[in-house]
């Protein structure tokens, strides 16, 4: 706005300058016409004599000189003219001018009314201000809080993942025994119920005997002496947990090397496989057919076991001491 202002200003300086130069122009053209007119006076009076000789001349000078008054006349009277169009022009600026200051206070009372607003847009902002900050100082407490409460939740949660653990590692221990507890128990009814178990490997056929687990170790030690069987092949072989002797329904012999458990798998088909046929090296027979005892089959075990030719039987669970 002070820009446009100032535009207006340099404006009617401007104009200014050219009346008042006009006007100068006019003054020196009259002043020198008045010294002319002087100087023509002054020689008019001083030479008399010579105005008489030259009257012819200036007779004949008198009708140009004429002409240039008019020729002057014409030009005042332009200049006459430029002045009024001046004149009007000015009274044009000023009317404009006039516009310019209607213009430039409504644009003021603009820029108060801008200015009003804006102080109460900064009134709002600093309000606002005030609030984010109120905001921020009620954020960071609950970060503080919420820190703490992490802190403790981690704590808390380790404790528990510790205890978990530990009941986990318990479970487990607690697991294997109940295992231990129940291979035992599972032996155990074999043991009573050994002719039962052999005629359900063997239908009709009879149990002879059950080898002692003496006797088996005394096998295992003569095979480690004459060194006809590895140390790992030993090992294995008397793992076994039961070997039975008998007959088949046609009355031929026929032994088993039994691998008892609770819940029978494929780990327990597994088993007999590979130890029958080291008990069999260690008797020197020229067979001893693979069996598994369990109180429970696992999925697939029974399928697994005829793709085998694993023989096996239920053990009867009625001295059960748990499930």
């Amino acid at each position: 706005m002070t820009t446009a202002i100032e535009s207006v200003e340099n404006r009617l300086d401007h104009v200014e300058r050219v009346l008042s130069e006009t006007a100068v122009a006019q003054a020196e053209a009259i002043a020198a016409s008045n010294e002319r007119l002087s100087r023509i006076e002054a020689n008019a009076a001083a030479s008399d004599e010579r105005l008489s000789r030259i009257e012819a001349t200036v007779a004949a000078n008198a009708a140009a000189s004429d002409e240039r008054l008019s020729r002057i006349e014409a030009t005042v009277a332009a200049n006459a003219a430029t002045i009024s169009a001046n004149a009007a022009a000015i009274a044009a600026s000023d009317e404009r001018l006039s516009r310019i200051e209607a213009t430039v206070a409504a644009n003021a009372a603009a820029i108060a009314a801008s200015d009003e607003r804006l102080s109460r847009i900064e009134a709002t902002v600093a309000a606002n201000a005030a609030a984010i900050a109120a905001s921020d100082e009620r954020l960071s407490r609950i970060e503080a809080t919420v820190a703490a409460n992490a802190t403790t939740i981690a704590a808390a949660s380790e404790a528990q993942d510790r205890r978990i653990a530990h009941l986990t590692e318990q479970q487990q221990r607690n697991n294997q025994d109940l295992s231990v507890i129940k291979g035992w128990q599972t032996e155990a009814v074999v043991a009573r119920n050994a002719q039962e178990i052999f005629a359900r490997l063997a239908p009709n056929g009879i149990l002879m005997r059950i080898f002692p687990k003496s006797e088996i170790a005394f096998y295992l030690s003569s095979a480690t002496r004459h060194n006809f069987m590895t140390k790992a092949e030993v090992d294995n072989a008397g793992a076994i947990d039961f070997l039975m002797d008998g007959t088949d329904h046609t009355g031929a012999p026929i032994s088993f090397a039994i691998e008892v458990s609770y819940t029978a798998g494929n780990d327990d088909i597994q088993r007999a496989l590979e130890r029958a046929p080291l008990i069999a090296k260690l008797l020197g027979r020229e067979a001893v057919l693979p069996a598994v005892a369990a109180e429970v089959i696992s999925e697939g075990f029974e399928e697994n076991a005829r793709t085998y030719h694993v023989s096996w039987a239920y053990v009867p669970n009625g001295n059960r001491i748990m499930e």
